[in-house]
Formats: structure tokens, sequence, C-alpha cells
């Protein structure tokens, strides 16, 4: 029997690996001794079991990692717009109150360009921010009861240490959480790879071991694909009715002329022309006296559809005798 034609793999996407990877070991453990992979020597299949096991672990951490770490950049967005918006109001209040000294905004952490009218600005990027803020509640704490900042209507200062340092810890949490999302991505690749490399060792082993049966390797999880050949176009022979010539081949003529409605044909002389009732019958006999070979003078019409007039005395008469005429038609 021939052996059966097939593409073998195994799923690259997540999820389908992971399902993979359940039932190559699973089929391994079911087998036990007879399984053919305890041919395998060089390959302990009980620590790849592990590592696919921590592979979905990885996977699982990482996950939980990212989703904590959009939870906590959530939270921190919304802790630092409440901050910005208080960091402006403050801004508005201190620049008229420094009108003539613009610089002074400097001492609470704001930049100051004099050159564009005295704009004041504050960084946004996290670390800038958080160094800016301290800045500002340092000063607000230094002046005390002087401060001109408890001049800002529905804001307490309290309240806004205590929103600070939410943004401080959501923002600590966001990047810890990715630092641990990325760890966690980076040994799942690692172990991946280990798998991969062992169980691609597997799969081809698998497959010289029953190549009329591969069919079987569904078994361990992977994907098998058959072949179908399909008979091209150029691989079928040509019609019977069909014959193909190059152009410098030589036609040979038929040893039997075609028939069509009769065998037999009537021909006519005029002057110097002649004329025939069945112009296919007549084609054939030419084709027979000239070997084979047109002339310009031959025009017969395969359809019948009109009779031409051509000279054949020199092709169908051998003798000096003269066709007769056409009879005189009656008027």
């Amino acid at each position: 029997m021939a052996a059966s034609s097939g593409k073998i793999s195994i799923p690259t996407s997540l999820l389908p690996y992971i399902e993979f990877n359940d039932r190559f070991f699973r089929q391994h453990n079911a087998l036990g001794k007879l399984s053919p992979l305890n041919s395998f020597t060089d390959i302990n299949w009980k620590d790849m079991e592990i590592i696919a096991n921590d592979f979905k672990k990885n996977n699982k951490s990482g996950q939980n990692f990212k989703r904590s770490s959009t939870f906590s950049t959530k939270a921190r967005n919304n802790y630092k717009t409440e901050l910005m918006n208080i960091a402006r109001s403050v801004g508005q209040l201190l620049k008229p109150l420094n009108k003539q000294n613009l610089r002074a905004l400097e001492e609470w952490g704001y930049s100051v360009n004099i050159e564009q009218f005295g704009k004041i600005s504050f960084p946004t990027e996290d670390l800038k921010f958080i160094q800016f803020f301290d800045t500002l509640l340092e000063k607000n704490d230094a002046m005390g009861d002087q401060s001109p900042l408890l001049k800002l209507p529905n804001v307490n200062w309290l309240e806004v240490k205590e929103t600070y340092q939410l943004y401080i810890n959501s923002n600590d949490n966001k990047q810890e959480n990715n630092k641990l999302s990325e760890q966690a991505n980076k040994d799942k690749r690692n172990d991946k790879a280990v798998l991969l490399e062992n169980q691609n060792k597997a799969k081809n082993y698998l497959k010289t071991m029953d190549p009329n049966n591969l069919k079987s390797l569904e078994d361990w999880g992977f994907k098998v694909t058959f072949y179908h050949k399909k008979k091209k176009k150029t691989d079928l022979p040509p019609p019977t009715d069909t014959v193909l010539i190059d152009e410098t081949d030589t036609v040979e003529p038929s040893k039997s002329p075609r028939k069509d409605k009769s065998d037999t044909f009537n021909l006519f002389k005029s002057g110097n022309k002649a004329e025939t009732d069945n112009p296919p019958i007549l084609k054939s006999l030419v084709m027979d006296k000239t070997g084979g070979k047109t002339t310009s003078e031959k025009t017969v019409n395969d359809d019948n559809s009109s009779v031409k007039p051509f000279n054949l005395d020199s092709i169908l008469f051998d003798s000096p005798n003269k066709p007769p005429s056409p009879p005189n038609k009656e008027s």
C-alpha cells in the first residue's frame, strides 16, 4: 500500500497549542510503557510535561498581571486628572499674585517662559509630574497658614495629599505589573521553544512509524491535512477529433475523400473556367491530383455556400478533350 500524503503540523496559536499539549501528554501517559516516545533516550518527557504545565501557568500569570496593570493604569489616570486640575487652578491663582515677578512661580515647581508673555506650565510625564507636585506640596506646607493656596475654594489639601499618594501607588502598581507580565511572557516563550523542539522530533518519529495511517497522529493532538492531487488539464490527452500540427508540418491528404451528401459531382466548362455543383468532393479530388498541395487557383468552399469558378484544365483532364459546356438555362 502506498504511503499517505499529508501535512502534519502543531498548532501555534495560544489556546489551540495549550489544548495540543494536553492531548499530547495525555496520549503518552495513557500508553505508558508502550508509548513510542519512550524510544527517545535524550528526552525526559516527564520534564517536558512539567514545562508544559509551567507554560500554562505563565500564560495565566501574564494575563493576570496585564489585567492588573490595566486596572492600575485606569486608576492612576483618574487620580492624575484630578491632580492636574488642581495644578492648573494653583497656577491661575499664583500668576496674578506674582505678575511683577513671575519667576517666583518656579519656587512652586512651575516653568515660566518670559518670552511668551510669561506663560507658565508644568510637566505631565509621570515621573516629572511627581517631582513637580512634590515641590508644590512642600512649598504649600512650608508656608503654613500664610500659603496663598488656602484661598482656593473647595480644595482640602489633606484630601489632595491622599489623592496624590493613591496616584503614586497606582503608578507604581502599573509599572510593577507590567514588569511581571513581561517576565511571565518571556518565560512562556522560552517554555514553548523547548517544547516545540522536542515535539517536532516526536512528530517526525511518529510519522515514520505508520506512514499509511497518518490520521492516527490526531490522537496525539497533531493537525493532519491530507493532499488530494487534482489532475491538471495539461495531463489530459487531447480530444480524439483534434489534431495538433506545427506550421511547418505537411498535412497528408485523406485516402478516402469525405462524403458530403454525395460522392459524385457535375463539372461544367465555361470558357477557360469550370463550375461544379459539389465543391467538397471536388476539393478531395484536387488534393489527390496535387499531392495534398493547394494553389491560388483553387477556390473551393467547404460549407457549400457558394461555388466560385477556377481553372482545372491542367489538373483534372489528362486528355485534350474539353468538358461539356453547361446547359442553357431556360428563361
